[in-house]
């Protein structure tokens, strides 16, 4: 397993169409939505990490910081965090 097989990215607003939407219709993509200050966000990311690794090229690992992408959290209705999202074929 190679570094590139890892699908992990950190997404906003202006690059969730291209790193979320048209992604999920080849891998399937989990996304948290995440404040990178709150001690399960940080668990949950480090989790959903670790599982990116051991499933290469499985699904992709998209990581929305909230209080950086409140247009994320209005559009798609997140109360809490973290909270987790998937996206297949868009």
């Amino acid at each position: 397993m190679s570094e590139q097989d890892i699908l992990i990215f950190e997404v906003s607003k202006s690059s969730f169409n291209s790193s979320v939407i048209l992604k999920s219709y080849n891998t399937p993509v989990f996304v948290e939505y995440m404040n990178i200050l709150s001690e399960p966000c940080i668990k949950m990311a480090d989790q959903l990490s670790s599982m990116a690794k051991e499933f290469a090229d499985q699904f992709i690992f998209a990581k929305v910081d909230l209080d950086e992408q409140p247009e994320l959290r209005d559009e798609y209705k997140i109360e809490n965090a973290p909270s987790l999202n998937s996206f297949k074929d868009g």
